[in-house]
């Protein structure tokens, strides 16, 4: 659905959701991309405390992943970090997450940032029917990938290119329990942030 005018006059406030065990360099150039092609005025991230797509519980900590965060966007003015769904006991379902920061924000146009890969699952999300009317959803697709667009109405999107990043937090800990460095796949307080807390070693 087309977006309406009046709503792209609002700030747009996007929303960055993922466990973040650790955040690396990749999450940070997906993040400068949505804010420089889609005109962001403000990147939010927001770690999940319980992922409910996810089975495995992350590794590190809901403060720790916070805290890793806080580090790797110190110095990005665009960039802000929410403690939401860390905070809140449950899974952290996104309907949850958009009414605290409705009210938080209730000037703003929410943008709900995900991958192309997750567009189809999107109507089997919790009370997906109240989240499409609060958000709009800005899709990070692979380039010259055909997107599969659910059939659904109401349902206000956007697309965004994704850099060809293979950088995974799966592997990161790996290389870290192996005692590989690391160096070029975190940014630099997030690597001194895992090597005083000693993440990741087991």
């Amino acid at each position: 659905m087309p977006v309406n005018p009046q709503e792209t006059a609002r700030p747009q406030l996007a929303i960055f959701g993922g466990t973040f065990d650790p955040p690396h360099w990749g999450h940070m150039l997906l993040a400068r991309d949505v804010v420089e092609q889609a005109g962001i005025d403000r990147l939010l991230f927001v770690p999940a405390g319980q992922n409910p797509h996810k089975v495995d519980p992350p590794v590190a900590s809901g403060e720790d992943r916070l805290a890793m965060l806080q580090a790797a966007v110190a110095d990005e003015p665009a960039f802000e970090v929410v403690d939401l769904e860390v905070r809140c006991p449950g899974p952290s379902y996104a309907i949850k997450t958009v009414a605290a920061l409705q009210k938080q924000f209730p000037d703003a146009q929410l943008v709900w940032v995900l991958g192309a890969d997750q567009l189809p699952a999107l109507p089997r999300w919790h009370a997906f029917d109240q989240l499409v009317r609060a958000v709009e959803f800005l899709v990070l697709a692979r380039p010259n990938h055909v997107l599969a667009v659910p059939d659904v109405a109401k349902l206000r999107w956007r697309k965004a290119t994704a850099r060809l990043i293979e950088i995974s937090a799966t592997e990161i800990r790996a290389r870290v329990a192996a005692g590989k460095p690391v160096d070029f796949f975190v940014p630099p307080r997030v690597l001194a942030y895992i090597q005083q807390r000693k993440l990741y070693l087991r």
